[in-house]
């Protein structure tokens, strides 16, 4: 592929990445605010108009809300860092790095959650843990760790 149109893409999978970043923080903002309205019983918190509806849920169905939403961006990071080293690389070595990337933050959450469901007193801490793991899930940092590591590797074979 032409250099010219591998920046395109490059610039493409930014631009994507910035709206799906910005999409998953508004869900989740609102989300947690409609949550501080339900749990404390005020409305210092504010919620968009846009997200109104979710005022017809309860605590618990935002919070499963939240989990299923967890994943479902998750997976769309993934499936995004793997769209842009495909495109950018074709190096089917380093899609498999980013499944295994990925891999390894689901399992340090799972494992984390699942010390905090045996030992109850270190929940918040294994949550906390957990939490910021699966943020990087819904990141791009993924793919700003694996795109600049293959054209770095790139140039080593090079040499």
């Amino acid at each position: 592929m032409k250099t010219s149109s591998k920046k395109l893409l490059l610039i493409l999978s930014v631009l994507v990445f910035i709206v799906c970043g910005y999409i998953r923080e508004f869900t989740f903002y609102n989300i947690n605010g409609q949550m501080h309205i339900l749990y404390y019983k005020d409305d210092k918190a504010r919620v968009s108009d846009k997200m109104k509806f979710l005022e017809s849920y309860s605590y618990s169905q935002l919070n499963n809300l939240k989990w299923a939403l967890t994943f479902l961006f998750a997976f769309l990071f993934l499936s995004l860092t793997l769209w842009t080293l495909k495109v950018l690389t074709g190096d089917k070595k380093f899609l498999f790095y980013a499944v295994c990337f990925y891999a390894l933050l689901f399992g340090v959450s799972g494992i984390a959650m699942a010390i905090a469901w045996v030992h109850p007193a270190w929940s918040l801490p294994c949550y906390t843990f957990a939490r910021f793991f699966m943020g990087v899930a819904q990141s791009p940092v993924p793919a700003m760790v694996l795109v600049p590591a293959f054209f770095l590797s790139q140039r080593l074979k090079e040499k």
